[in-house]
């Protein structure tokens, strides 16, 4: 054998197998996976987002109360009035005006306060405005002038009876409601804080009211044509007005009625006037709800 060359060894392969082939059913498994996952990831990102859009709505409504805790502490116990009374002469300060004051160490209030004229286009105020507030900027007269709205009225039965802090809330302040979340544009009815001018309306233009709910009743002012409370003395009940309403649970903006508030996120975000911040379920009852909007109506608290 000739060593130089030797023989190059015969290479056997083996019988080749059939390959296993990605049928279409395999891939409809693995897209269908991975559209699930991709839902759940969209999901959980929408919910983080309404979560810190009603955390940061909370701390907002929760700084209108401790503004209002301010304001009373520097008056001699008085809440800001959201209505004139009758034997004084007419203000155009709503309740959110004199807390500016307290909200922002004075600037906007004496800066733009009582002077609308110079107040500039673009001027906002972002406590007064909830994230979740869907009508901001739905409408072509008011997204221009988004200082003029606010997401979170006062309680009207609270702030127009010349109520001292905390001795008129004889119900107790756990039990008061002080502030409510709403669209700051409901229907053809947009709650500014600029004026407080009952209504206002020029030709076809949108009419203005002051920002404040449950805004009807015997007030110590005029009053609008809100739903509010009526209390019955002799059984410590209250109930609504009219009907047997509550509020209205994220409503679509054709369907808003103006006369009560609107839970912006399915549930309605509130302040006590003790300063805590709750999320009142839309299956509270009549009852509950409304002996909440009184300082002393002495009914007996609960569901």
């Amino acid at each position: 054998m000739d060593t130089l060359f030797p023989e190059r060894p015969v290479l056997v392969y083996p019988m080749l197998m059939p390959r296993k082939a990605l049928t279409f059913l395999k891939l409809l498994v693995v897209l269908s996976v991975i559209l699930v996952l991709f839902v759940l990831g969209l999901q959980a990102i929408s919910s983080a987002r309404v979560f810190a859009n009603q955390m940061v709505g909370k701390k907002r409504i929760s700084g209108l109360f401790f503004a209002t805790e301010q304001f009373a502490a520097t008056h001699n116990g008085k809440l800001p009035s959201s209505v004139h009374f009758r034997e004084e002469p007419v203000s155009k300060v709503t309740v959110h005006q004199h807390l500016l004051w307290y909200l922002d160490g004075g600037r906007s209030y004496e800066e733009h306060l009582f002077d609308e004229k110079i107040i500039p286009r673009q001027f906002s105020f972002p406590a007064f405005l909830s994230p979740g507030d869907y009508s901001l900027n739905t409408h072509p007269g008011f997204n221009e002038k988004p200082g003029k709205l606010t997401s979170f009225p006062a309680n009207a039965q609270v702030f127009g009876n010349r109520a001292l802090y905390p001795k008129s809330f004889s119900d107790g302040t756990t039990n008061t409601l002080l502030f409510a979340e709403r669209l700051s544009i409901c229907g053809q009815n947009p709650f500014q804080t600029i004026s407080n001018e009952i209504v206002i309306s020029a030709g076809f233009q949108p009419i203005l009211r002051r920002p404040t709910f449950a805004d009807g009743g015997q007030l110590a002012g005029p009053s609008l044509n809100d739903i509010y409370p009526v209390t019955d003395s002799r059984q410590h009940v209250t109930r609504s007005s009219e009907a047997s309403i509550t509020f209205q649970s994220k409503p679509a903006l054709t369907d808003c009625n103006p006369r009560v508030v609107q839970g912006l996120f399915g549930t309605l975000t509130c302040c006590m006037a003790d300063g805590s911040v709750h999320s009142i379920s839309p299956g509270i009852s009549n009852t509950a709800f409304w002996c909440m909007m009184t300082m002393a109506g002495g009914e007996v608290f609960g569901d």
